[in-house]
């Protein structure tokens, strides 16, 4: 499964920008996994990823921050973040809240 923002243009932000949000996760170690994937807004080819592997459980609510890679400033972009999962074991999955991107200064 996937989610994904909405088209965002960054090519403006000539100093780059960081991607923040909260997360919690309960996703098994070694056969489940998370992602976060910059993609073209135009035809959602992949353009860069941002971390692969994202896995195991969380006991709290926690906070991630990320700078977005040169990728992200050229054309439109959206952000996915990618949750694969198998049927082996039941995770209650990854939980993401208040995602933003900031304009570094």
């Amino acid at each position: 499964m996937w989610l994904r923002t909405p088209e965002l243009d960054l090519t403006s932000f000539t100093k780059g920008a960081t991607l923040r949000f909260q997360q919690f996760r309960a996703i098994e170690v070694g056969f489940d996994s998370g992602s976060i994937r910059i993609l073209k807004a135009a035809d959602d080819t992949e353009l860069a990823v941002l971390e692969m592997t994202i896995d195991g459980t969380t006991t709290a609510w926690e906070q991630y921050s990320r700078n977005l890679p040169a990728e992200a400033f050229a054309e439109p972009i959206k952000i996915e973040f990618r949750l694969i999962a198998d049927d082996v074991e039941e995770f209650a999955g990854w939980y993401l809240d208040d995602v933003e991107v900031i304009a570094l200064p």
